[in-house]
């Protein structure tokens, strides 16, 4: 029968371990040796060879080691059998090699000295710290000395239990409070408890230093935090660049952040990946300024809570990323209180709600930029709280409006966007629909090809007509309601360039180049394609400007 461990890795690459070890520990044997004999010789020069090789800055970690203490492990043949007693003996600086094969620990391994690397001989799927849960309970690294690095591990079978009341604290895999982890396996591990104090969670791993912790290219896998905070990674004032986090779950009572949860910490090209949380968050929670940048966001889910990709408050940026194939009743992007940005970002095809936008009137506008919006099933973007959409492209979404202004929105500004081709078959205003009697400014947009319950209002409806009726200026409307009597406003065919084919830049013909009003954020801005958004005296209508055509023109035949 084939065997497969507990932590999840191959029974058949554990047990290659002996024959690749066997042969270094051949010729580790056979090389001191010959050096012992050139020594007896008198021959200076291998004397300080022998110097070098038995220098105490690297300490080995072996299966057969023989616990060679008094020698320091210096050596395969004296190699701890215990990780522990190997950094135990290591000075700051120096390097734990620890040799292919499973480590079974009763408790945490430690790493406090600076510098000091613990590293795998052979990689994350050769070398193995086995937590040992549910025989033992306890975390399986401890990292907090500037510059300790835990390299190349699979870390799996942790158990964390939280202490009520506790700050700070987590990870059921790793906490790393001060140092680097890199290269790893984070798989099965288990955060357990109540959430205490001000902040604590990770059921994979715990990031919790000011700034000085750092993650990078390590697989998250399979974790849990119960009752808690981070599935997978809890990320406080720290970075985690390059991970693929997936298959982790924040579950029971107040749990949410289904991957990730990040304070004021940064995660960076990564993939978050069908994760869960019973709360809010199914990806990641950010929160006081948290970035998450570059990375790719599918198939997540928040059960009870909204945003199953993300969910922000207090000032979190999303940025350059790309969110798809989520299931919420919710939203994917659940923005609430202050200060939230969204930047060229693309959230498509999911069957939720593109962007939820949430907060008390008076708080920090939220903003959103140079941002696709497309073929979500349960409406493009809400806006309950101020807010500035620009550069913005809102296409094919169902369910409900391309965009809608609620009531609660005191001062919403949408400019230089393209709404085209939403459906709200069971209301009006397919593209765009006010229902705010505030301030809500509407300007060098296209809003057209939509469709509604009503033929008079397919692309744009306000609710409180005629309160608003002066919102809307130099925009491109497919149909034009009677109430919409601001100045600029083109009703007909924008002609794109390839509306059947999705290309909603401008045709040369277009009306709408050139017709749209200049504000001053246009100025040294970009358009959706990254190209200057003013480029000829006057922005064009819509989410793209027109190229410049200058010189002659070479056809190839």
């Amino acid at each position: 029968m084939k065997k497969t461990p507990v932590y999840g890795l191959p029974y058949a690459t554990v047990m290659r371990i002996r024959t690749a070890r066997a042969a270094r520990r051949g010729f580790s044997f056979a090389l001191e040796m010959k050096v012992a004999s050139l020594m007896a010789s008198g021959i200076t020069g291998f004397l300080l060879l022998g110097a070098q090789l038995g220098r105490a800055d690297t300490h080995y970690v072996s299966p057969d080691g023989t616990n060679d203490a008094i020698g320091g492990y210096t050596n395969w043949v004296g190699a701890a059998t215990n990780i522990q007693l190997a950094v135990d003996a290591a000075d700051p600086n120096d390097t734990v090699l620890v040799s292919n094969g499973i480590y079974t620990i009763n408790q945490q391994i430690s790493i406090t000295k600076a510098g000091l690397i613990l590293k795998s001989l052979e990689g994350r799927t050769e070398t193995v710290i086995n937590g040992n849960y549910p025989c033992s309970t306890n975390r399986c690294v401890y990292l907090n000395g500037s510059g300790a690095t835990l390299d190349g591990f699979t870390v799996s079978n942790g158990c964390f239990v939280m202490t009520v009341g506790a700050t700070y604290i987590g990870g059921g895999g790793i906490h790393a409070y001060n140092g680097i982890v890199k290269n790893c396996t984070i798989i099965n591990n288990l955060l357990d408890g109540q959430k205490g104090g001000n902040a604590a969670g990770g059921g994979g791993v715990c990031m919790s230093g000011t700034g000085n912790a750092f993650m990078t290219n390590c697989l998250v896998l399979n974790n849990t935090a119960i009752s808690n905070t981070a599935g997978g990674v809890y990320v406080h004032s720290s970075k985690a660049t390059d991970c693929v986090i997936s298959g982790n779950t924040a579950r029971s009572g107040a749990a949410y952040a289904g991957a990730a949860y990040s304070y004021a910490g940064k995660l960076l090209n990564s993939e978050i990946l069908n994760n869960w949380s019973e709360g809010s968050g199914g990806g990641v929670a950010l929160q006081a300024g948290a970035t998450v940048s570059n990375c790719i966001f599918r198939g997540n889910v928040a059960k009870n809570g909204s945003g199953s990709g993300v969910y922000s408050e207090q000032g979190g940026y999303i940025l350059k990323c790309t969110l798809s194939e989520h299931t919420n009743s919710g939203s994917v992007l659940y923005l609430r209180f202050y200060g939230n940005v969204v930047n060229n970002s693309i959230i498509s095809n999911n069957y939720a709600k593109g962007i939820d936008c949430s907060g008390p009137a008076a708080d920090q506008a939220f903003k959103c930029n140079n941002t696709v919006v497309c073929y979500n099933q349960q409406g493009g973007v809400g806006l309950y709280h101020p807010s500035y959409m620009r550069n913005c492209l809102i296409i094919g979404n169902s369910g409900m409006s391309g965009v809608i202004i609620w009531e609660s929105c005191t001062n919403a500004l949408i400019s230089g966007c393209t709404i085209v081709s939403n459906s709200y078959l069971s209301s009006y205003g397919g593209g765009l629909v006010i229902r705010s009697t505030n301030m809500a400014m509407i300007s060098s947009c296209i809003i057209c090809s939509n469709s509604s319950a009503s033929a008079s209002y397919p692309d744009i409806y306000d609710l409180r007509e005629p309160l608003n009726s002066n919102t809307v200026a130099y925009c491109c409307l497919g149909k034009r309601p009677a109430s919409f009597t601001g100045p600029g406003i083109i009703e007909g065919n924008p002609r794109f360039l390839d509306f059947a084919g999705g290309n909603y830049r401008l045709a040369v013909h277009s009306p709408c180049i050139n017709k749209g009003f200049n504000e001053n954020w246009m100025t040294n801005s970009l358009d959706l394609d990254g190209k200057a958004r003013i480029r000829n005296g006057t922005v064009d209508m819509g989410a793209y400007e027109r190229p410049l055509l200058t010189g002659s023109t070479l056809s190839v035949h």
